[in-house]
């Protein structure tokens, strides 16, 4: 004889699904098919391809396992411990998935790639340091709008000039934050690509780090100290991978 289940079973089972159920749902989604090889050797750098992703793939070229975590915070994060050959070894890698990749799922997919073909494990800290937040003066920065197509270039010009082609705010963040070897961050408010040139002759025997500070403020920007915080992504254990 059939019996309906006593309430006290319905709660229990209500129970067990409120558990399961969220855990199902939050499961990484994970590319279909992967496959990764080392690069070929003598392979310049000028080639290389950070990870990017066509409709419904992932790929990179030429990269470290060391790039490919420092891409994750956009290249303003830090990397520490692991193996020597994960600073070295280049790869190429390419992965499908079924449909397209939505920009959320991105970062989570290609942890789990790197998991389960690096036996890659890592944990984060976070660091708090001295930097600068680029902003502009009272005046509009002396800039132009770049052209649509134009490519993007920085180059070297005459006299100590620096020349900047199709170049966002957030890269020209980049450039003055390697020559004053701190972090620096794009709170300009300027959306778009612009052209521009920096003067970083100064005065005979002024260091690299004032010039360069002098030029942003001539051409209409400020850098006003920021404590800024890093994320530092620890290497835990990394395998170098099998190819397919």
């Amino acid at each position: 004889m059939n019996r309906k289940p006593s309430a006290a079973r319905l709660f229990l089972l209500l129970l067990f699904l409120a558990a399961v159920l969220p855990g199902l749902s939050q499961q990484k989604r994970l590319f279909d098919v992967a496959s990764i090889r080392p690069s070929r050797p003598g392979v310049p750098i000028q080639e290389q391809r950070i990870i990017i992703f066509p409709p419904g793939r992932m790929e990179a070229l030429n990269i470290t396992l060391i790039e490919i975590l420092l891409s994750f915070s956009g290249f303003t994060g830090i990397v520490r411990g692991g193996p020597k050959w994960t600073e070295t070894d280049r790869y190429d890698i390419s992965a499908k998935a079924d449909g397209e990749i939505a920009p959320a799922d991105r970062g989570p997919m290609v942890m789990a790639f790197l998991e389960d073909r690096f036996k890659l494990a890592v944990h984060h800290e976070q660091k708090e340091e001295a930097g600068f937040a680029l902003t502009t003066g009272k005046q509009p920065p002396n800039v132009k709008p770049a052209i649509e197509g134009e490519a993007t270039l920085i180059s070297p010009g005459e006299g100590g000039q620096i020349n900047f082609r199709n170049v966002t705010m957030v890269r020209l963040t980049y450039f003055v934050r390697d020559k004053l070897g701190a972090q620096v961050r794009d709170q300009t408010g300027m959306a778009g690509s612009y052209n521009f040139s920096l003067d970083t002759a100064g005065e005979p025997g002024e260091a690299l780090r004032d010039r360069v500070l002098s030029a942003v403020e001539v051409l209409g920007f400020r850098l006003q100290p920021l404590k800024i915080t890093r994320d530092i992504t620890i290497i835990d254990h990394a395998e170098r991978p099998t190819e397919n």
